[in-house]
C-alpha cells in the first residue's frame, strides 16, 4: 500500500489544504480530468465495485488552480506572521509543491485522476494494530488514472524495498505484495489498461477487476444517487459520497449512542452524506454537502436543527469576518436531502481567519500560534493516511 500512501502525499494533499476549516468560541467550518475521457468523474464512480461503503472522487488538477492557490498562500501567510521566526514551513504554495513532489520519482503532472472506495469493518469486529499496514480484514481500493507505463510504476512501487511478485487473474495482469507482517493485508495492484491501474486490498482489486470485465456491477442504490446528486464539474476536485454508519458502530466509536441525547437524535435518520470541494470563475472557494435523511419530513426536522444550530453557531463566533463567514452557508431541503453551500471569495476566507486568530490567541507573532502550516510536521498533518481511508 506504500504507493497509494506516496501519491496522496503529493498533489492531492493540497486537495486536502483546500479544505477550510476555520475554529474559535464554537464557531467551525471544515470543507471538507484527465486526457482518457473513460475516467472523469463519472467515469471513475463506473468502475468502483458494489457493496462498498464510500467513495471519494480525487483531481489532482486542484495544484494548478489559482483560488486554490491564493487560498493557500493566504494562510501560509498568516502563519509566519503569527510564529515570525519560528516559522519551518514552506515560504509559498509553489515550494509546498515542490517539497511534495520530491517525494516520489514519478512525474505527479502524469496523474489525471483518483478514486478511493471503501468498506467499513464489520461491526463488532476486532481492529488490529499494525506498525504501517492495513488490518487483514480491511476492504479498500484506489483506481488510478495516469500517463504512467507499468513498468515505471512499479519500479516506483518497488523502491522503497516492498516487493511484488507478478500474478494473473482473470487475464488481467496483478502483483501481490510479498513479506507482509502478521495481521496486515497484503497490498495488490491491477493493471485495468495502460496508465490505469488499481491498488489496494486483495478483495477490493479483485472486485474492481471483476466490474471492468463485465462480471460485477459498479456500485449503486442510494449511495450512487447521492455521489451523483452532489455537485460536480471541471472545477470539482474532491467529491465524496459515505453511508452513515449504524448506530451500533458509532456506539463502538463514541461511547454512547446518539439517539441518547435529544439534540441529536435527528441525525440518526441520516443515511448517506455526500459533499464536494470546488472553486467557481469569480474566484470563490465553494463547498457542498448533503445528507439523506430518509423522508421529506425527517429532513425537514433536520434542516430546522442545522439552522438553529448555524444561527447558535453565529451567536458563539469571536469576530465580525467570522459571523460574515457563516451567513454564507445556504441551508435548504432537497426532498429527503438537506442540502448544505458555502460559498465566499478567498479574500473573506483568509479574514475571517486572520480575525478568528487574534480574537482568540490575542494577535500577533509574539503568541507563537499555530495555524497548520507553521512547520514540517504541520505539512505532513494533512497529509491522508490509507489507514484512516475506512473508518475503524
Amino acid at each position: 500500500m506504500a504507493i497509494a500512501e506516496t501519491l496522496l502525499a503529493n498533489k492531492l494533499q493540497v486537495a486536502i489544504a483546500g479544505m477550510v476549516v476555520f475554529g474559535g468560541a464554537g464557531a467551525t467550518y471544515v470543507a471538507l480530468g484527465g486526457d482518457i475521457p473513460f475516467l472523469n468523474q463519472d467515469g471513475m464512480a463506473d468502475q468502483v465495485p458494489e457493496d462498498v461503503d464510500m467513495v471519494m472522487y480525487m483531481d489532482p488538477g486542484v495544484a494548478e488552480d489559482t483560488t486554490t492557490k491564493e487560498l493557500v498562500n493566504g494562510l501560509i501567510d498568516i502563519s509566519k506572521d503569527q510564529q515570525g521566526e519560528l516559522y519551518t514551513g514552506p515560504d509559498d504554495y509553489e515550494e509546498m509543491l515542490d517539497e511534495t513532489d520530491s517525494n516520489s520519482s514519478l512525474d505527479m503532472e502524469n496523474l489525471n485522476s483518483v478514486m478511493l472506495y471503501g468498506k467499513y469493518p464489520d461491526a463488532g469486529s476486532e481492529d488490529t494494530e499494525t506498525t504501517s499496514g492495513l488490518p487483514e480484514d480491511s476492504y479498500v481500493g484506489f483506481i488510478i488514472d495516469s500517463e504512467w507505463g507499468e513498468e515505471e510504476f512499479m519500479e516506483e512501487t518497488e523502491g522503497n524495498g516492498t516487493e511484488y511478485e507478478e500474478g494473473d487473474y482473470e487475464g488481467y495482469t496483478i502483483y501481490e505484495q510479498q513479506d507482509v507482517p502478521d495481521g496486515e493485508s497484503k497490498g495488490y495492484i491491477g493493471v485495468l489498461a495502460e496508465g490505469q491501474y488499481v491498488i489496494g486490498t486483495e478483495d477490493a482489486v479483485k472486485d474492481a477487476i471483476d466490474v471492468d470485465r463485465g462480471e460485477m456491477n459498479a456500485f449503486g442504490g442510494d449511495l450512487r444517487k447521492a455521489y451523483d446528486d452532489t455537485r460536480s464539474g471541471d472545477s470539482t476536485y474532491l467529491k465524496f459520497a459515505a453511508t452513515f454508519p449504524e448506530e451500533e458502530r458509532l456506539e463502538e466509536a463514541g461511547g454512547e449512542s446518539l439517539g441518547s441525547d435529544e439534540q441529536f437524535e435527528t441525525f440518526t435518520n441520516i443515511s448517506v452524506m455526500s459533499g464536494s470541494y470546488y472553486t467557481t470563475d469569480d474566484e470563490s472557494i465553494g463547498m457542498q454537502m448533503r445528507l439523506e435523511a430518509g423522508s421529506e419530513s425527517e429532513a425537514e426536522d433536520l434542516d430546522s436543527v442545522i439552522s438553529a444550530g448555524l444561527v447558535f453557531v453565529k451567536g458563539s463566533a469571536p469576530s465580525e469576518e467570522s459571523k460574515s463567514l457563516i451567513d454564507e452557508v445556504e441551508v435548504e431541503q432537497d426532498g429527503s436531502a438537506v442540502k448544505m453551500t458555502f460559498e465566499s471569495e478567498v479574500e473573506s476566507i483568509i479574514g475571517a481567519w486572520e480575525a478568528t486568530l487574534e480574537a482568540t490567541s490575542g494577535s500577533g507573532s509574539e503568541t507563537g500560534g499555530d495555524s497548520g502550516f507553521g512547520s514540517d510536521s504541520d505539512t505532513s498533518a494533512i497529509e491522508p493516511s490509507t489507514e484512516a481511508a475506512v473508518p475503524a
